[in-house]
């Protein structure tokens, strides 16, 4: 199966977690919720520990973490899925006014698939040394000992370097399709300096094709 079809067939999945969305109260939507899981999921809220259940609600402050062989796909309103890669620690970080999202990713991998998202609504991942935002991709964001690799399947996004907490979108980059940037705390120091901007390469088909199959690795 080519990477295309790979990508269609998460696509497919992804829009009937969707239709299940579509078809609830307005007042009922949730920013972020729990669509699948397999495996061992947690949520940590407010310092206690609970089982991850299909369609809780998952507010700011909130971690999932996945086990070993585990996975979890979070459902981001009606506009993407963000499937939780085994072994990841990721936190519910903020929930905008603006019907805006982010979410900080401390170690492991998540794959994102956002449909294009209106002028008024944005998604972001943040690690320790980067910030990548979308409007309407197919992406994973890998973080490990403070290494960011953001590698873009579909579309295109920005990614900033992050330093002492905070995003520099003046040192940012444009990630397009299959391509891919990597950055820890010195390249991300080195081009919020000026001194070397961040670089983006070409990501192999070979590549392209391992993040897609890792994607699918789980079907719920």
């Amino acid at each position: 199966m080519t990477s295309v079809h790979k990508i269609t067939v998460f696509a497919v999945s992804c829009s009937l977690a969707f239709g299940l969305a579509c078809g609830k109260k307005k007042d009922e939507q949730k920013t972020f919720s729990v669509s699948t899981f397999v495996g061992d999921v947690k949520i940590l809220s407010h310092g206690k520990e609970s089982p991850a259940e299909l369609g809780a609600a998952l507010l700011p402050g909130d971690v999932i973490v996945t086990g070993k062989s585990s996975i979890a796909d979070i459902l981001y309103m009606n506009d993407g899925i963000i499937r939780v890669s085994p072994d990841t620690n990721l936190k519910i970080d903020e929930i905008g006014k603006k019907e805006s999202g982010q979410v900080n990713l401390a170690d492991g991998a998540v794959f994102v698939t956002m449909s294009k998202l209106a002028k008024d609504k944005n998604f972001s991942v943040k690690t320790r040394t980067a910030v990548a935002a979308v409007r309407g991709t197919a992406f994973r964001v890998a973080s490990v000992n403070g290494v960011t690799d953001v590698a873009v399947v579909t579309g295109k996004m920005l990614v900033a370097p992050v330093v002492n907490g905070a995003a520099v979108e003046a040192a940012a980059v444009v990630v397009e399709d299959k391509k891919a940037v990597k950055l820890d705390e010195k390249t991300a120091e080195a081009a919020t300096s000026g001194s070397a901007p961040l670089a983006v390469r070409e990501l192999p088909k070979e590549e392209t094709e391992a993040i897609v199959k890792e994607a699918q690795a789980v079907a719920p």
